[in-house]
């Protein structure tokens, strides 16, 4: 009778095993370290390659692997292998129609469970209102952010070249309304967020770009009204300068136009959009005297009322002249 000792793995594992299985056949190998050797692993893969499996062996493999925990060294493999694998799965590689529709089809069909649902109701509770630099770190999140951004670009996103219908704006208008879309935590971090971007060089420079204004719309100004100002300027030799092309800013806010020596900004605008953003016409003024008055700036509004009426030129002439008039007795005042 052969004695069955223990010996040394094949692979070089330095893990021991019985030299002969229950068969009395000498064993090489502990169970599936044979694979540890990577000419062993080529070997079976090759054989393999061109092997076609029967969906109830697909099926078995399956019910197999279901369940069973990956290491996370496995998992890195994986990871490693779809990284530089140009035929890793679906790389590069897309459905057919034919695909498509069966795959919709079956997902139809598919009943989730209440217990499912729950599950990713909870997932879904749990990552409401984080940001990408809360739930992956800030690594992970500039890397997804990154690939988030270069995957809806162009003519990748899905709406690239479309508009939406006026009864589809006004369905998504009427669904805004009253609503607080953002918190006044969230605010705060994005305002603190501009305010350090914004005193980086670099940013700033590539902020107040042609480029950069050309895609927030600023080169379209002067508006209509911005314009009827310029001219009254002009014509009435009104110490100001047009700045509504984002060239000058005081506090972080961009004024229209700007008398630098007396530190007076006038501001043209519409109601409408004021009222559609800041909530009232009242809360908009209040917001720019809460930029420019804590920097020793004043501030004449000027709106459709004044710019449209039959007497603009009075109007608007009276507003700004009482305004320079006042600063000038302030000053005397001081003196």
């Amino acid at each position: 009778m052969k004695s069955n000792d223990k010996v040394l793995c094949a692979c070089g594992c330095g893990q021991y095993r019985l030299k002969y299985d229950i068969n009395g056949v000498e064993k090489k190998f502990i169970n599936f370290h044979y694979y540890n050797i990577p000419e062993n692993r080529k070997s079976v893969s090759e054989k393999l390659k061109n092997q076609v499996f029967t969906e109830e062996h697909k099926r078995n493999i399956g019910l197999g692997n279901k369940g069973k925990p990956k290491s996370e060294e496995h998992k890195q493999k994986l990871r490693d292998n779809a990284k530089i694998n140009p035929n890793y799965g679906m790389k590069g590689k897309h459905h057919t129609e034919e695909t498509i529709k069966e795959m919709r089809e079956k997902r139809a069909l598919q009943i989730i469970s209440e217990e499912t649902i729950q599950k990713l109701r909870k997932i879904s509770e749990a990552k409401k209102g984080k940001s990408y630099e809360e739930l992956y770190g800030i690594e992970k999140a500039t890397e997804l952010k990154i690939k988030h951004s270069k995957l809806m670009k162009g003519e990748n996103n899905p709406f690239y070249g479309k508009n939406h219908t006026e009864v589809t704006k006004e369905n998504l208008s009427k669904s805004k309304k009253g609503k607080k879309i953002h918190s006044e935590e969230y605010k705060k971090k994005i305002t603190l967020r501009n305010i350090l971007n914004w005193k980086n060089p670099e940013y700033r420079k590539k902020m107040l770009s042609k480029e950069m204004l050309s895609k927030r719309n600023i080169m379209k100004k002067p508006t209509s009204y911005e314009r009827k100002i310029i001219d009254l300027c002009l014509k009435y030799s009104l110490p100001f300068i047009y700045r509504g092309n984002s060239s000058f800013l005081i506090n972080l806010k961009h004024p229209d136009f700007v008398n630098e020596g007396k530190r007076i900004v006038i501001e043209v605008f519409h109601s409408y959009f004021k009222i559609k953003r800041y909530g009232s016409v009242d809360n908009y003024k209040e917001y720019c005297r809460n930029k420019y008055e804590p920097v020793n700036w004043k501030v004449i509004f000027l709106d459709e009322n004044d710019v449209l009426a039959d007497n603009w030129e009075e109007r608007c002439l009276n507003k700004i002249n009482e305004m320079l008039i006042k600063n000038e007795v302030e000053i005397n005042v001081k003196r």
